[in-house]
C-alpha cells in the first residue's frame, strides 16, 4: 500500500488523541494523493477498471473468499492458459465478485504481530489501484486491499469483472454495465 497503509490506518484509529489528530491529517493528504494518482492513470485503465478504482466502494464488506485459479496446462479454446482469481465480498445485503484476469500470482503480505483489531470475520477496509506500464503491452494494473485482519492482498491483474447482486435474489446477479 503507497497511501492507505496499515502504519496509518493503526494510528488514525490511536487510543493518544494527538496521535490520532496527526493521523487523520495524514490520512486526508492520502485522500489527496491518491485522488490525484488516479486522476493521472486513469487514461490508462478500461471502464472496468475505472469503475473498480472509482465507483465501487467495499469499505466494510465482509469477505467471504479469495480464490486463486492458476492453470497448469492448455485449456482450448484459449491459446493460452491464464490464471484468474476471485474475491467474494458481502455488503448490504448485496453480493459482489470481483474476477480478475491475472498476469502474475496474487501476494499477500502477513500482518504485524501487534496487530492491535480483530482477526474473525475478516472485513475490506481500504484499497488502491496502480498502473504498470510495460509498452507495447496493454497497461497492468495491481490492486492492493487493506483487510480488516492486517493482511495486505496484492493483485495483479489486466482485466477485472465486477459482479454483483442481492443476497436474497441471486437469479437476477446483474453485470456492471458500460458507462455511458
Amino acid at each position: 500500500m503507497k497511501f492507505f497503509t496499515p502504519e496509518l490506518y493503526i494510528r488514525y484509529n490511536s487510543t493518544d488523541d494527538a496521535e490520532a489528530d496527526r493521523a487523520d491529517e495524514d490520512w486526508e493528504k492520502a485522500i489527496r494523493d491518491y485522488k490525484n494518482h488516479l486522476t493521472k492513470h486513469s487514461k490508462d485503465m478500461n471502464d472496468r477498471v475505472k469503475d473498480l478504482a472509482e465507483m465501487l466502494c467495499l469499505h466494510d464488506a465482509e469477505l467471504l473468499s479469495i480464490q486463486e485459479d492458476v492453470p497448469s496446462s492448455y485449456t482450448p479454446p484459449l491459446f493460452f492458459p491464464f490464471p484468474v482469481a476471485t474475491i467474494s465480498l458481502k455488503d448490504n445485503g448485496n453480493i459482489t465478485n470481483l474476477v480478475y484476469f491475472l498476469w502474475s500470482e496474487i501476494g499477500q503480505s502477513r500482518p504485524e504481530e501487534e496487530w492491535p483489531f480483530s482477526k474473525l470475520r475478516t472485513h475490506w477496509l481500504y484499497d488502491e489501484l496502480d498502473v504498470e506500464r510495460h509498452p507495447p503491452y496493454f497497461p497492468r494494473y495491481w490492486h492492493r486491499i487493506l483487510l480488516s485482519d492486517g493482511r495486505v492482498i496484492s493483485i495483479p491483474f489486466f482485466d477485472v469483472i465486477i459482479q454483483s447482486f442481492s443476497q436474497q435474489n441471486p437469479e437476477t446477479a446483474i453485470i456492471t454495465k458500460k458507462r455511458a
